[in-house]
């Protein structure tokens, strides 16, 4: 399904302002990004290490995320709507 282009603008607005706000909090290094097939499918699994390792995938990861999600954080009122914003899907446990 084709993105219209407010949706990826948006997209894109929540991508830099989460990559400046990891900034912020500690300069994150990225490493191994030339590993990254720029197009075809991909599967990322990340192993959390922290929470905040979605949001260095979202803002750092050069392609377009599409994260599978537990269904009892959309109920949360920042992680939610932050969720929703970038079209992530919940995941019933």
């Amino acid at each position: 399904m084709a993105q219209k282009g407010s949706d990826r603008m948006f997209y894109a607005l929540v991508k830099l302002i989460s990559k400046y706000f990891l900034w912020l909090l500690g300069k994150p290094v990225i490493a191994g990004q030339a590993n990254i097939p720029r197009t075809g499918p991909v599967i990322v699994v990340a192993n959390h290490i922290s929470l905040l390792d979605g949001l260095l995938l979202f803002a750092f990861w050069p392609r377009r995320v599409t994260f599978l999600s537990a269904a009892y954080l959309f109920k949360m009122p920042v992680v939610g709507a932050f969720f929703r914003t970038i079209g992530a899907i919940p995941v019933q446990n």
